[in-house]
């Protein structure tokens, strides 16, 4: 039984609303899972809709678990519910109709994350391509977004993947591949459901008249295809609950977009419910957040409101460099701290993964632990360790550890059968590497040697952060993270480390100096009670007593790469969200200088900043 005391009166309309198509606008903080557990409750206690009626999915495991522990929780009886994510559904819908999805068996077997690169390897390997001359995670990139967008190898061009179409051959074999050995990845399951209710009119039926009721959670989040299968399963009798918030919708890069709830209303007239009632900030908090997004023009009209009063205004704080940012942002940490706040109620937030290199930095030399929330930790980055790997090599070229992790990235024809060759006349002539080398057939000598000219240009340059320079772009690492921008980010962010060293620097070895300093920054993160690092995707749905967000700069926040004011306003729905995650105290920073790939530049304020009326917060 439903304890609807525990509504308030927007969730309680949304609850018990007429069994029509609805969407609910649920605002930051405002019990949007409550409410939909509480309309599910109440369709099973109050109207007698059988659970097997119902399909409700969300977006993650922990969350469709929630759901029903929830509801057998309230006494209601779930049997038949069909929950989970739209991977898990699908994956049912195959199962349950293996034989008429075309050119799949019974037993077929699902692919991971980690599955599907190592069978994308094999693929290549059978077609007599090194893996290592190619970079997978674009090849990955390419076959996963097209599903994602309902596209076929045969139907990718130049128009609608940009310059990943060079790999469409391979996006070919490797389909072919996976008919043959009978696997599916996880981009596939949603295609091949998609494609199974559209061509088969028969189990589209199926499952729309099973289904009365669709709930979809988190419902701004969406991409094409994942809308495609819920318009596919939508008919003329039954309802859907659709719960979300536009205003978060921060995923342009998966294909999710605000305009699907356009799309929905334009479609299907459904009632609309809002739910305003913000639990989580204090009202000033939520005065600042409303001004900003009110801003934006493509969204679904709201007002956050709090009964969390309060006389603490979000606060703006102007630094000189990024650095002075950093050490503002340690020294607040450390004030709040002994007024109470432990430091795991406290998050230090930025749009880019590059921007926590200075936060690591200072939050280290004042012994405060910190934990990674989204990311891995600036020194223990792919990247950033075959940048270093480069540097070990440019002290002790012999040191295979560092040479055996860069001597083919980016690649330069020297695979797994050379290097096991190269190793073992090591060992036959009694030689370091190089002098081995001389061993090898010319074509693969040329490999090689192109590897040595390389690193000969490293060891010879004598200026230290010229040096780190040269390993980032020399090298070709900068070009071969092209398609990763954030991946270039952090490359750029370690030159700027590399600059900042050698301006305070006054020993007598850099190079290792700074290698032991690098190493010294990869220190444990057991300790639960530490401040949390993330960047803004990392953050949602998440929340904090105290948020710092950092660079609130024109170029940082919005992102330099902005190019559409579609783009712009998603870059605004990224500092709402920022703003959204404090409970109580919110400090947003900005600098008057950022070194930027080495060289100290001027930066503009914030437009988001500017959005926001004076009176709503304190500048320091």
């Amino acid at each position: 039984m439903t304890n609807t005391s525990i509504f308030n009166v927007q969730q309680s309309a949304a609850v018990h609303a007429d069994l029509k198509n609805a969407i609910i606008l649920s605002g930051a903080g405002s019990g949007k899972t409550t409410t939909l557990i509480g309309r599910i409750a109440h369709l099973i206690d109050h109207h007698n809709v059988a659970a097997s009626n119902i399909l409700a999915v969300t977006f993650t495991n922990a969350s469709a678990t929630e759901l029903k522990e929830r509801l057998i929780k309230n006494n209601i009886n779930i049997e038949g519910l069909t929950t989970g994510t739209f991977h898990s559904v699908a994956l049912r819908m195959l199962k349950n109709h293996w034989f008429s999805a075309a050119f799949l068996s019974k037993d077929f077997t699902i692919l991971d994350t980690s599955d599907q690169e190592r069978f994308l390897k094999n693929v290549m390997k059978d077609k007599k391509l090194n893996a290592k001359d190619y970079k997978l995670s674009d090849i990955l990139h390419l076959i996963n977004g097209s599903k994602e967008k309902g596209l076929r190898a045969n139907d990718v061009t130049q128009q609608n993947m940009g310059g990943l179409y060079k790999y469409s051959g391979i996006y070919r074999m490797y389909e072919t591949a996976c008919l043959q050995e009978n696997m599916v990845d996880f981009s596939e399951l949603l295609l091949r459901s998609v494609e199974l209710l559209r061509n088969n009119p028969d189990i589209r039926k199926e499952y729309q008249d099973k289904f009365h009721h669709i709930f979809i959670d988190e419902f701004q989040d969406i991409n094409n295809i994942q809308f495609e299968w819920f318009t596919l399963l939508k008919s003329t009798t039954n309802t859907f609950f659709l719960v979300g918030d536009d205003d978060q919708s921060i995923y342009s890069f998966r294909g999710a977009s605000p305009l699907f709830f356009n799309k929905v209303i334009k479609q299907y007239q459904p009632n609309i419910f809002k739910l305003e009632h913000n639990y989580r900030s204090t009202q000033p908090i939520l005065d600042a957040s409303n001004a900003l997004i009110a801003k934006n023009k493509v969204r679904q009209l709201k007002t956050l409101y709090s009964e969390k009063q309060s006389d603490i205004k979000p606060m703006v704080i102007q630094c000189e460099d990024d650095r002075h940012e950093a050490k503002s942002v340690v020294q607040m940490i450390s004030l709040y701290k002994q007024q109470g706040i432990e430091y795991k109620n406290m998050a230090v937030i930025y749009r880019m993964n590059s921007q926590s290199r200075v936060i690591e930095e200072q939050l280290i030399a004042a012994k405060i632990p910190y934990i990674m929330r989204s990311g891995t930790r600036f020194f223990e980055r792919e990247e950033i360790k075959h940048v270093l790997a480069y540097l070990h090599l440019s002290v002790n070229e012999n040191n295979m550890f560092f040479l055996n992790r860069v001597v083919n990235v980016p690649a330069r024809g020297i695979g797994d059968i050379l290097l096991s060759k190269w190793e073992q006349l090591q060992i036959e002539h009694g030689e370091n590497p190089r002098a081995s080398a001389n061993h090898l057939g010319p074509k693969e000598f040329k490999s090689v040697s192109s590897f040595y000219r390389v690193l000969d240009v490293l060891i010879n340059t004598s200026s230290f952060s010229e040096k780190v320079k040269k390993a980032i772009e020399l090298t070709g690492l900068y070009d071969y993270y092209i398609n990763e921008k954030d991946r270039q980010e952090n490359l750029m962010e370690l030159y700027n480390a590399a600059v900042s060293f050698e301006e305070e620097y006054h020993g007598d070895d850099i190079l290792n100096d700074f290698l032991e300093y690098t190493s010294l920054h990869t220190l444990d993160e057991n300790d639960k009670d530490g401040v949390n690092l993330m960047t803004i995707h990392g953050s949602k749905g998440l929340e904090f007593e105290v948020v710092y967000g950092i660079g609130l700069d024109h170029g940082v926040l919005p992102s330099s790469r902005v190019a559409s004011e579609s783009a712009l306003e998603e870059e605004r729905r990224l500092m709402y969200v920022l703003m959204t995650r404090a409970k109580s105290h919110l400090l947003l920073l900005r600098a008057k200088n950022r070194m930027i790939f080495g060289h100290v530049e001027k930066m503009k304020i914030s437009p988001f900043i500017m959005d926001i009326p004076k009176t709503c917060y304190l500048k320091v």
